[in-house]
């Protein structure tokens, strides 16, 4: 990423060199289910990642020698229920996380006996952060990087669950994340991949695999 550019998007960030929208939605009780392979008949099950969400191909210049160049266009949620612990799930542009996406979440992390009271407000990290600036999957991975440091300096965690395979595209170095793999993360923490709470809301079927791959690191559970 040029200098130039570079410094626009830490100006458009704000005081600590991101600028963070904090919305604080009414939170509610969790409803993860007991069983995470429960089906629910009137929740339709589209695509396993809704369109809106995956990474766009831009088309590459027209010249012999040019590097395809890809654009994204993603909001992440970003919560720290307790210490040692980041949640990063992704969303379409300008989208909200819903209730049902909060007490799923909520029900998920009780599981996991990392959430003793209710879910804190989400926190926006947009990419790309304004209008004609850098929207290229390198500077995405810069800006997310320089996110979770400022993060980790303000509060320390060892786990972060990356809740979709767009999440950990940008939050790591893999071309092809899939739901389960781990990533050892800048910092010590080690990343999970799930998928999203936007992809499990469509599709509960989805909650199961999210739950295998997190199992674990429930109590009582080997983690």
């Amino acid at each position: 990423m040029r200098r130039g550019a570079r410094e626009a998007i830490l100006d458009a960030l704000g005081v600590v060199r991101y600028r963070l929208r904090v919305r604080r939605p009414p939170t509610a009780g969790a409803v993860f289910p007991a069983d995470p392979a429960a089906k629910d008949n009137e929740v339709p099950a589209p695509e396993r990642e809704a369109p809106s969400q995956a990474a766009h191909e831009a088309a590459p210049p027209r010249t012999p020698s040019a590097t395809p160049r890809r654009s994204l266009a993603f909001r992440l949620c970003c919560w720290q229920p307790e210490a040692g612990w980041l949640v990063l799930s992704s969303l379409p542009p300008g989208e909200r996380p819903s209730a049902e996406q909060r007490r799923m979440l909520g029900n998920l992390l009780r599981r996991l006996g990392v959430l003793a009271g209710e879910l804190p407000p989400a926190e926006y990290f947009d990419w790309p952060v304004g209008p004609g600036l850098d929207d290229s999957l390198a500077g995405a991975r810069e800006m997310l990087a320089s996110f979770l440091a400022a993060r980790r300096e303000r509060a320390a965690f060892a786990h972060v669950l990356l809740m979709g395979p767009l999440t950990a595209l940008v939050a790591t170095s893999s071309e092809r994340p899939r739901v389960g793999m781990r990533f050892s993360l800048p910092g010590g923490a080690e990343g999970i991949v799930t998928h999203s709470l936007y992809a499990m809301e469509r599709d509960r079927s989805l909650r199961r695999e999210t739950w295998a791959a997190l199992a674990h690191l429930a109590p009582g559970e080997g983690g």
